[in-house]
């Protein structure tokens, strides 16, 4: 026995010995090979990880019992799952027979032939958890906008109650001046029906002086129920206002 066949291992698949007579292996890497038209540097080689590592054996059963020993090679390649392939140059391999063939010859006699194809199995990995993206970024979607709508109804409400009372103000002010003018109405009025009735004739006499001053007050009259008709427009925004406030601090309650 020369020195480099002293190394090798009897060949077998889970347990079942048979005699190994060539094979082919496939270890490259899985690529994805990206070609550009009119680009003439080459190709762009993308690399995809680990390739599925595949060999391609063929093999022998050799005996007066082969076939007892083919029964077992057909029960081994039939078993779910992995097994322990012994490859007489790389040792043990944990792998999945993916194809099987065995051809029998009635010349060769005690003879079986052995086509196996082979790829390296590792352990099963499950599903792992992970963020689920499109998930999270809906959900804080949907809090940015319960927060803005948070915040527009809380700015809202603040604005509610400074308008409310600016509206109250201007109404209030309002009040106060056609107060004023009707007042001043008023006392012009009693003024000049007193200096009327205190000269009898007065009202000819002073006909002249007098009638300037009443068109005078009849402009004033006009002005103060133009003013009132106003204070009462102002009243009906207010109310209108009043009413929106409402809506909006039971709006802002039923948050």
């Amino acid at each position: 026995m020369t020195a480099w066949t002293s190394g090798l291992r009897p060949a077998s698949f889970r347990g079942v010995p048979f005699a190994w007579l060539t094979g082919e292996a496939d270890l490259a890497r899985r690529t994805a090979v990206h070609e550009y038209p009119f680009r003439e540097d080459g190709v762009w080689v993308e690399d995809l990880g680990q390739g599925r590592n595949a060999w391609q054996v063929a093999g022998r059963l050799v005996g007066d019992d082969v076939a007892s020993l083919l029964q077992q090679m057909q029960e081994a390649v039939q078993q779910p799952g992995t097994g322990e392939l012994i490859h007489p140059l790389q040792g043990s391999l944990t792998v999945a027979c993916i194809g099987f063939r065995a051809s029998e010859a009635w010349d060769n006699g005690r003879v079986v032939e052995l086509d196996f194809l082979f790829v390296r199995a590792s352990e099963r990995r499950y599903p792992a958890s992970a963020t689920a993206t499109a998930g999270e970024v809906a959900s804080l979607a949907d809090a940015a906008d319960a927060a803005a709508e948070g915040d527009f109804l809380t700015r809202a409400k603040a604005a509610f109650s400074q308008g409310k009372a600016a509206v109250e103000g201007v109404v209030k002010t309002a009040r106060n001046y056609v107060g004023m003018a009707q007042r001043f109405v008023g006392d012009a009025t009693s003024t000049l029906r007193s200096v009327t009735g205190l000269i009898p004739g007065a009202d000819r006499a002073l006909g002249r002086f007098i009638r300037p001053v009443t068109n005078l007050l009849g402009k004033v009259q006009s002005g103060t129920s133009m003013v009132s008709g106003y204070v009462n427009r102002a009243a009906s925004a207010r109310s209108s206002v009043e009413r929106l406030g409402t809506n909006l601090e039971a709006a802002w309650n039923r948050l």
